[in-house]
This record gives structure tokens, sequence and C-alpha cells, in this order.
């Protein structure tokens, strides 16, 4: 790839400033509604939807503004990983300068300095839904929306990458005003399944969990010095077969910042220690259940945190499965979002619970924002 560091776009050539505008529109909005501070992993495939091919000089211009490489590494296979990601605020600024008539300043293409973070406004939610209506829109005019289904049951589309800050702006919009989550969905599901199986012990741990999920989470990220969103995340993944531990080989020690007091903290805490025996527990029960994996010696392998992860989203799907097929049945256009979904109408809460009672003998709550 040839990159021309001088490079910058020509708003004022008539033939061409409409498809700029476009591009610097759309991409602005991709950028602003996908990333932030946090490095995510982005595909190059996704990237080359969204940017075009990096041979093109404008496409250069626009990732060296708009995006911040954080990690080259990747690779392919059962353990696959994307490059990282994050929003070059910077760059973003420069660019949403120029669509607001300023200077238009040149590719840089060395990394950019750390910079504040600033609020999201109405001029970027605009941006956002920009891109959104320009790269889905046969999918939301019908509201008929092209899932993927990966290596796991998980129904997945890019609109499910929207930050948080946008969602709701667009949702609205787009007229998926009525917004569901299902509450504690993998705690409730793994408990329940494993009570399906054969466990009839009382589980206080859980109890306590499940009694006010908000304020454990709270308690937890208190404890350990974090955010009440990476207590969540630590939590979730605690009750599918994550550890505690103080060195690389635990994933939750990267989500603790590889800080081994916070390890130590989370490890002494009571009410935790509680769930985390109860989460033990239920994969004991759970277990005898799930086919047997064996090594080439024919030994049996320990059940993993990826086969964990995998039955908790077959359950989750078979859960949401069931709540799709009520809402097109009510002709209730939705969008689903793993353990949560979004609807032009309010649905009828008790029959969806029934329904789902009813098939799969799980009592789950779902919450309603509008």
């Amino acid at each position: 790839m040839k990159i021309t560091t001088g490079y910058m776009p020509n708003l004022n050539h008539p033939k061409y400033r409409a498809k700029t505008l476009h591009r610097m529109k759309r991409e602005c909005g991709w950028a602003k509604g996908c990333l932030s501070d946090e490095p995510r992993q982005i595909s190059k495939i996704w990237l080359d939807s969204v940017f075009g091919q990096q041979q093109n000089e404008l496409s250069i211009w626009l990732r060296s503004k708009l995006l911040i490489c954080t990690d080259q590494r990747f690779f392919f296979g059962d353990a696959a990983k994307c490059k990282m990601y994050k929003l070059n605020r910077d760059g973003y600024a420069e660019v949403r300068a120029a669509l607001l008539g300023r200077k238009v300043t040149p590719a840089n293409l060395s990394p950019s300095a750390p910079n504040q973070a600033h609020a999201i406004d109405v001029f970027d939610q605009n941006l956002v839904h920009y891109w959104v209506s320009h790269a889905y829109e046969k999918e939301l005019a019908s509201k008929t929306f092209v899932y993927e289904q990966k290596s796991c049951a998980r129904l997945w589309h890019p609109l499910q990458n929207l930050r948080s800050a946008s969602k709701s702006y667009i949702w609205t919009r787009e007229g998926l005003i009525h917004n569901y989550d299902i509450k504690a969905c993998a705690p409730t599901l793994i408990t329940q399944y494993a009570q399906q199986h054969g466990l009839d012990e009382y589980l206080f741990g859980i109890k306590d969990f499940l009694r006010d999920t908000k304020a454990f989470r709270q308690h937890i990220a208190d404890t350990a010095n974090i955010t009440v969103k990476d207590a969540k995340a630590l939590l979730n993944a605690l009750f599918c077969g994550a550890k505690l531990g103080a060195n690389a080989e635990f994933a939750l020690f990267g989500l603790l910042g590889y800080d081994r007091q916070k390890v130590r903290a989370l490890a002494a805490d009571v009410r935790l220690k509680a769930l985390r025996d109860d989460i033990k527990k239920c994969w004991k029960a759970i277990e005898p259940s799930l086919t047997r994996i064996k090594n080439a010696q024919g030994r049996k392998l320990p059940l993993n945190s990826r086969r964990k992860w995998n039955l908790y989203f077959d359950l989750e799907r078979k859960v949401l499965d069931i709540i799709n097929k009520e809402l097109i049945r009510t002709g209730n256009q939705c969008f689903l979002e793993h353990d949560g979904f979004r609807t032009c109408q309010p649905i009828d809460m008790p029959a969806v619970l029934s329904l789902v009672h009813y098939h799969l003998g799980f009592k789950i709550e779902i919450s309603h924002e509008s």
C-alpha cells in the first residue's frame, strides 16, 4: 500500500464534492458510533466494507484520521484474533471540523497523542445515523435484519456493535423504541439449567447475587476498585468458567489490569467466595449431561470455559428464539441483541414470560426501557 501523507480531500471540486462529503460523513458516523477510547477487535473485512480498499487515497486519509491501531497482532483458527483499534479523537475532530466548513489538513499517519474524551452531541449522533441509514437502508426500511451465526449459537449483526451512547438515539429514530433485556441472563439460565439437571441445594451465594444484581456488581466494583461494567463482565465470566488468578494464564487477570492486589481482594471477599462455590455446584450438576470429550490417549478432558460459554450461548439462543417467534406472530418488528431485543410496539410481558417457561422451563425476568 502506497501512503501519501500529504493528501487532502478536495471539497471545492464540483465533480467530487458530494461523493467526498458522503464518504467523510459515513466513515465519521461509523467511527463515532462503533469506536471509543477502549480498544476493540475490528476485522479487515469490516474495515474494508466501511472505508473501501486501502489503495484509495481518500480511504487512507480517513483511516489515518479516524483510527488508531493499538494491537497489530492477528491470527486465524480456533483462537482467531483481529487487530485492535480505538477512535482517533484528534483526527475525528479534524474531519468533523471539515464537515462544518473548516480547514482540511493532510493525513497524519503517526500515532495520536493521548487526548481528552468529549461528549457525543446531536451533530455526532446525526453522523452516526447517516452511516447507519446508508449502510443498512433496506434492513431498516423493512425491519428485517440479516444476522450471521458464527461458531457459537449467537446471532450477530454489525449494528449490535453500536456504542451505548448512540443506541437509544439511533433506534428511536428508526422506530424501535422499546428496549428489553433479560435480567442477569447468564446467571439465571445456568442456575436453572443446573437445577433441571438435579441440583437441589439452596444456593446462598447465587441467591445473594440475584436478590439485587445491581448492588452485588457495585460491591465487586468497590472491592476490586474497577468499573461496574468490568464487574459485570467479571461475574459473567465466572459463571462461564473463568477463574481468579494472578498470572497471564488467567483471562480475568487482564480484566483486573494485571493487579495482584485486586485479585487478592476478590479472592478474600466472602460474598464472592460463596458465589464462586455455588457456580462450581452448578457446573458439577450440568457436566454429566454434556458430551464427553477425550484426548488422543482416551482420557476425559475437563469441562473448559469455552464449552461452558457455548452452552450458555445455546441456552440464551433458545430463549431468544421463543421470544422472536412470538414477536413475529404478533407482527411486532424487532432487532435482536443476544440477551435482549428492541421492538416497535410494547410486548405482552406475561405472555412472553409464560411461553419461555412453558417451552424451556426457565423463569426469567425482562427489564424494559422506552
